[in-house]
């Protein structure tokens, strides 16, 4: 039995790309990947990536705007 296919990316997913928060191509490979085990293995190797820029602020018009999220 196959797991359910993953959900389409939504307006949020696309404007953490937008923002640097992935690359283009990041977001490529993650948009590839048919379902959410995938996914969510992608998620955790790119979390655990000691380069990786985990923070970013908080842009105007988002909740709490200029705050760090990390």
């Amino acid at each position: 039995m196959k797991p359910p296919a993953a959900p389409a990316l939504t307006g949020d997913d696309i404007q953490m790309a937008v923002r640097d928060f992935f690359t283009p191509a990041q977001l490529a490979a993650f948009v590839d990947l048919p379902y959410n085990y995938q996914r969510a293995r992608w998620g955790e190797q790119q979390l655990l990536d000691p380069g990786r820029r985990l923070q970013m602020r908080r842009v105007p018009g988002e909740p709490e705007a200029g705050a760090l999220c990390t």
